[in-house]
Protein backbone atom coordinates (compact mmCIF):
# COMPACT_ATOMS: atom_id res chain seq x y z
CA UNK A 1 0.00 0.00 0.00
CA UNK A 2 1.45 3.34 -1.06
CA UNK A 3 1.69 6.23 1.39
CA UNK A 4 0.44 9.67 0.37
CA UNK A 5 3.22 12.24 0.93
CA UNK A 6 2.51 14.79 3.66
CA UNK A 7 3.43 17.60 1.26
CA UNK A 8 0.60 16.53 -1.05
CA UNK A 9 -1.89 16.33 1.83
CA UNK A 10 -0.92 19.83 2.97
CA UNK A 11 -1.26 21.19 -0.58
CA UNK A 12 -4.76 19.70 -0.95
CA UNK A 13 -5.77 20.96 2.50
CA UNK A 14 -4.82 24.54 1.63
CA UNK A 15 -7.18 24.44 -1.37
CA UNK A 16 -10.22 23.61 0.77
CA UNK A 17 -12.78 26.32 1.64
CA UNK A 18 -11.81 28.07 4.89
CA UNK A 19 -14.65 26.66 7.02
CA UNK A 20 -14.10 23.08 5.85
CA UNK A 21 -10.35 23.36 6.26
CA UNK A 22 -10.68 24.68 9.81
CA UNK A 23 -12.83 21.78 10.97
CA UNK A 24 -10.82 19.07 9.20
CA UNK A 25 -7.54 20.57 10.35
CA UNK A 26 -8.69 20.39 13.95
CA UNK A 27 -9.48 16.71 13.78
CA UNK A 28 -6.78 15.21 15.97
CA UNK A 29 -5.52 12.67 13.43
CA UNK A 30 -5.38 15.12 10.53
CA UNK A 31 -3.86 17.83 12.67
CA UNK A 32 -1.04 15.50 13.67
CA UNK A 33 -0.52 14.62 9.99
CA UNK A 34 -0.52 18.22 8.78
CA UNK A 35 1.49 19.81 11.57
CA UNK A 36 3.80 17.67 13.63
CA UNK A 37 3.10 18.14 17.33
CA UNK A 38 5.85 19.99 19.15
CA UNK A 39 7.19 17.68 21.87
CA UNK A 40 7.02 20.48 24.46
CA UNK A 41 3.36 21.43 23.92
CA UNK A 42 1.16 21.30 27.01
CA UNK A 43 -2.05 22.84 28.33
CA UNK A 44 -1.83 25.77 30.77
CA UNK A 45 -4.70 26.83 33.00
CA UNK A 46 -4.98 30.62 32.80
CA UNK A 47 -6.96 33.48 34.27
CA UNK A 48 -10.59 34.08 33.25
CA UNK A 49 -11.16 30.32 33.14
CA UNK A 50 -9.21 29.90 29.89
CA UNK A 51 -6.76 27.21 28.79
CA UNK A 52 -3.87 27.68 26.36
CA UNK A 53 -1.80 25.06 24.56
CA UNK A 54 1.76 26.39 24.46
CA UNK A 55 5.36 25.26 24.50
CA UNK A 56 7.33 25.90 27.67
CA UNK A 57 9.30 28.74 26.02
CA UNK A 58 6.08 30.40 24.79
CA UNK A 59 4.48 30.16 28.22
CA UNK A 60 7.48 31.82 29.85
CA UNK A 61 7.97 34.56 27.24
CA UNK A 62 4.35 35.73 27.24
CA UNK A 63 3.83 35.49 31.01
CA UNK A 64 1.43 32.55 31.18
CA UNK A 65 3.80 30.33 33.18
CA UNK A 66 4.31 33.02 35.83
CA UNK A 67 1.02 34.94 35.84
CA UNK A 68 -1.57 32.81 34.07
CA UNK A 69 -2.18 35.76 31.76
CA UNK A 70 -0.62 37.12 28.55
CA UNK A 71 0.71 40.68 29.06
CA UNK A 72 -1.56 41.75 31.97
CA UNK A 73 -1.37 45.52 31.30
CA UNK A 74 -2.60 45.09 27.73
CA UNK A 75 -5.22 42.57 28.78
CA UNK A 76 -6.61 45.01 31.37
CA UNK A 77 -6.97 47.71 28.70
CA UNK A 78 -8.67 45.32 26.29
CA UNK A 79 -11.11 44.12 28.96
CA UNK A 80 -11.93 47.72 29.91
CA UNK A 81 -12.74 48.58 26.30
CA UNK A 82 -14.79 45.40 25.80
CA UNK A 83 -16.87 46.25 28.87
CA UNK A 84 -17.43 49.80 27.66
CA UNK A 85 -18.23 49.18 23.99
CA UNK A 86 -20.51 46.75 22.23
CA UNK A 87 -19.31 45.36 18.93
CA UNK A 88 -16.83 42.82 17.66
CA UNK A 89 -13.18 42.14 18.51
CA UNK A 90 -10.88 41.91 15.47
CA UNK A 91 -7.58 40.07 15.86
CA UNK A 92 -5.09 40.57 13.01
CA UNK A 93 -2.18 38.20 13.58
CA UNK A 94 -3.32 35.75 16.24
CA UNK A 95 0.01 33.97 16.53
CA UNK A 96 -0.28 30.62 18.31
CA UNK A 97 -2.39 31.62 21.30
CA UNK A 98 -4.81 34.37 20.24
CA UNK A 99 -5.13 35.31 23.89
CA UNK A 100 -7.00 38.58 23.54
CA UNK A 101 -9.46 37.02 21.12
CA UNK A 102 -10.15 34.22 23.59
CA UNK A 103 -10.72 36.74 26.37
CA UNK A 104 -13.12 38.72 24.17
CA UNK A 105 -15.07 35.60 23.17
CA UNK A 106 -15.31 34.47 26.80
CA UNK A 107 -16.90 37.85 27.58
CA UNK A 108 -19.59 37.26 24.97
CA UNK A 109 -18.11 39.31 22.13
CA UNK A 110 -18.01 38.07 18.56
CA UNK A 111 -14.40 37.64 17.38
CA UNK A 112 -13.07 37.79 13.83
CA UNK A 113 -9.45 36.58 13.63
CA UNK A 114 -6.87 36.48 10.84
CA UNK A 115 -3.71 34.37 10.77
CA UNK A 116 -1.91 33.52 7.50
CA UNK A 117 0.31 30.57 8.42
CA UNK A 118 -1.22 27.12 8.45
CA UNK A 119 0.66 25.95 11.55
CA UNK A 120 -0.24 28.92 13.74
CA UNK A 121 -3.82 29.05 12.47
CA UNK A 122 -4.25 25.39 13.38
CA UNK A 123 -2.93 25.91 16.90
CA UNK A 124 -5.12 28.97 17.45
CA UNK A 125 -8.22 27.02 16.42
CA UNK A 126 -7.23 24.23 18.83
CA UNK A 127 -7.24 26.80 21.66
CA UNK A 128 -10.62 28.16 20.53
CA UNK A 129 -12.26 24.73 20.50
CA UNK A 130 -10.64 23.62 23.77
CA UNK A 131 -12.29 26.60 25.48
CA UNK A 132 -15.69 25.94 23.90
CA UNK A 133 -15.62 29.26 22.04
CA UNK A 134 -15.92 28.08 18.43
CA UNK A 135 -19.47 29.43 18.28
CA UNK A 136 -18.17 32.97 18.89
CA UNK A 137 -15.00 32.99 16.79
CA UNK A 138 -14.62 33.32 13.02
CA UNK A 139 -11.04 32.51 12.09
CA UNK A 140 -9.80 33.17 8.58
CA UNK A 141 -6.52 31.92 7.23
CA UNK A 142 -5.29 34.79 5.10
CA UNK A 143 -2.80 37.66 5.15
CA UNK A 144 -4.04 41.24 5.34
CA UNK A 145 -2.48 44.05 3.32
CA UNK A 146 -3.48 46.92 1.00
CA UNK A 147 -4.56 44.73 -1.94
CA UNK A 148 -6.46 41.56 -2.80
CA UNK A 149 -4.49 38.68 -4.31
CA UNK A 150 -1.64 36.56 -2.97
CA UNK A 151 1.54 37.13 -0.99
CA UNK A 152 4.28 35.02 0.55
CA UNK A 153 4.62 34.40 4.28
CA UNK A 154 7.79 33.34 6.10
CA UNK A 155 7.04 31.16 9.12
CA UNK A 156 10.01 31.46 11.46
CA UNK A 157 8.76 29.50 14.45
CA UNK A 158 7.02 31.83 16.91
CA UNK A 159 7.05 34.72 14.42
CA UNK A 160 5.57 34.81 10.93
CA UNK A 161 5.71 37.78 8.58
CA UNK A 162 5.07 38.87 5.01
CA UNK A 163 8.18 37.97 3.04
CA UNK A 164 10.32 40.81 1.73
CA UNK A 165 12.46 38.39 -0.30
CA UNK A 166 9.81 36.44 -2.19
CA UNK A 167 10.49 33.29 -0.19
CA UNK A 168 7.98 31.41 1.93
CA UNK A 169 4.50 29.97 1.52
CA UNK A 170 2.03 31.55 -0.91
CA UNK A 171 -1.22 32.50 0.87
CA UNK A 172 -4.40 34.38 0.08
CA UNK A 173 -4.12 38.12 0.69
CA UNK A 174 -6.93 40.63 1.24
CA UNK A 175 -7.72 43.95 2.89
CA UNK A 176 -9.34 44.40 6.28
CA UNK A 177 -12.11 46.47 4.69
CA UNK A 178 -12.94 43.72 2.19
CA UNK A 179 -12.86 40.91 4.75
CA UNK A 180 -14.98 42.64 7.37
CA UNK A 181 -17.52 43.86 4.82
CA UNK A 182 -18.19 40.19 4.06
CA UNK A 183 -18.41 39.22 7.74
CA UNK A 184 -20.08 41.92 9.78
CA UNK A 185 -20.98 45.60 9.80
CA UNK A 186 -21.15 45.97 13.60
CA UNK A 187 -18.97 48.53 15.39
CA UNK A 188 -15.52 47.27 16.39
CA UNK A 189 -14.78 47.58 20.09
CA UNK A 190 -11.10 46.62 19.79
CA UNK A 191 -8.80 46.01 16.81
CA UNK A 192 -5.59 44.18 17.70
CA UNK A 193 -2.85 44.50 15.10
CA UNK A 194 0.36 42.42 15.33
CA UNK A 195 1.76 41.88 11.83
CA UNK A 196 5.53 42.13 12.29
CA UNK A 197 6.32 45.16 10.15
CA UNK A 198 3.36 45.12 7.74
CA UNK A 199 1.27 47.61 9.71
CA UNK A 200 1.19 50.51 7.25
CA UNK A 201 -0.12 48.31 4.44
CA UNK A 202 -2.81 46.82 6.66
CA UNK A 203 -3.87 50.33 7.68
CA UNK A 204 -3.92 51.41 4.02
CA UNK A 205 -6.50 48.70 3.41
CA UNK A 206 -8.58 49.56 6.48
CA UNK A 207 -9.92 53.09 5.88
CA UNK A 208 -13.57 52.11 6.43
CA UNK A 209 -12.72 49.75 9.30
CA UNK A 210 -10.99 52.50 11.28
CA UNK A 211 -14.09 54.69 11.08
CA UNK A 212 -16.06 52.18 13.19
CA UNK A 213 -13.27 51.22 15.60
CA UNK A 214 -13.13 52.50 19.20
CA UNK A 215 -9.72 51.19 20.36
CA UNK A 216 -6.61 49.71 18.74
CA UNK A 217 -3.79 47.66 20.26
CA UNK A 218 -0.77 47.70 17.94
CA UNK A 219 2.87 46.74 18.14
CA UNK A 220 5.19 49.47 16.86
CA UNK A 221 8.79 48.36 16.43
CA UNK A 222 11.49 50.59 14.95
CA UNK A 223 13.47 47.47 14.00
CA UNK A 224 10.83 46.70 11.35
CA UNK A 225 10.86 50.12 9.67
CA UNK A 226 12.71 48.86 6.56
CA UNK A 227 10.12 46.12 6.03
CA UNK A 228 7.18 48.36 6.80
CA UNK A 229 8.40 51.43 4.88
CA UNK A 230 7.22 53.51 7.85
CA UNK A 231 8.88 54.22 11.19
CA UNK A 232 7.06 53.63 14.47
CA UNK A 233 6.45 57.39 14.93
CA UNK A 234 5.08 57.61 11.38
CA UNK A 235 2.66 54.73 12.05
CA UNK A 236 1.45 56.39 15.22
CA UNK A 237 1.07 59.77 13.55
CA UNK A 238 -0.92 58.07 10.79
CA UNK A 239 -3.51 56.86 13.30
CA UNK A 240 -3.45 60.17 15.13
CA UNK A 241 -4.39 61.85 11.82
CA UNK A 242 -7.61 59.81 11.59
CA UNK A 243 -8.77 60.63 15.10
CA UNK A 244 -6.95 58.30 17.50
CA UNK A 245 -4.99 59.33 20.60
CA UNK A 246 -1.95 57.10 21.35
CA UNK A 247 -0.74 55.76 24.70
CA UNK A 248 2.50 53.84 25.14
CA UNK A 249 2.65 50.54 27.05
CA UNK A 250 6.11 49.50 28.21
CA UNK A 251 7.21 45.90 28.82
CA UNK A 252 6.99 46.69 32.56
CA UNK A 253 3.34 47.67 32.23
CA UNK A 254 3.84 51.44 32.47
CA UNK A 255 1.30 53.45 30.45
CA UNK A 256 1.67 57.07 29.37
CA UNK A 257 0.43 59.53 26.71
CA UNK A 258 2.64 58.84 23.72
CA UNK A 259 5.06 61.51 22.48
CA UNK A 260 7.77 61.57 19.84
CA UNK A 261 10.38 61.33 22.62
CA UNK A 262 9.47 57.74 23.52
CA UNK A 263 12.32 55.15 23.62
CA UNK A 264 13.04 53.55 20.22
CA UNK A 265 12.26 50.00 21.34
CA UNK A 266 9.53 47.53 20.57
CA UNK A 267 6.47 49.20 21.97
CA UNK A 268 2.84 48.22 22.22
CA UNK A 269 0.66 51.26 21.66
CA UNK A 270 -2.96 51.65 22.78
CA UNK A 271 -5.06 53.96 20.62
CA UNK A 272 -8.41 55.41 21.62
CA UNK A 273 -10.78 57.08 19.16
CA UNK A 274 -11.13 60.70 20.27
CA UNK A 275 -14.91 60.36 20.51
CA UNK A 276 -14.33 57.70 23.21
CA UNK A 277 -12.10 59.77 25.48
CA UNK A 278 -14.95 60.46 27.89
CA UNK A 279 -14.75 56.87 29.15
CA UNK A 280 -11.40 57.27 30.94
CA UNK A 281 -12.88 56.21 34.27
CA UNK A 282 -13.89 52.84 32.85
CA UNK A 283 -10.45 51.56 31.95
CA UNK A 284 -10.35 52.52 28.28
CA UNK A 285 -7.66 55.09 29.05
CA UNK A 286 -4.72 54.81 31.47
Amino acid sequence: MSVIPKSLVRALYRRLPAGVATRLGCASWLGRLLYARHPDLRWYQCQYGLRLQLTGDEAVSNGVAQLGCVHPAETALVIGALRRYSGIFVDVGTSVDGWHGLVAASMGHKVVAFEPTARQHYRFIQNVIANGLDGSVISRRCALSDHVGECRIEDNGPVSMVSASGRGESVRCSTLDAELACVDTLPISVLKLDVEGHEIRVLNGAAQTLKRTSCILMEACSAYQDRCKATAPELIERLRSVGFSPYGISSAGEIWPWTLEHPSETLNVWFVQNTALKSADEGVLP
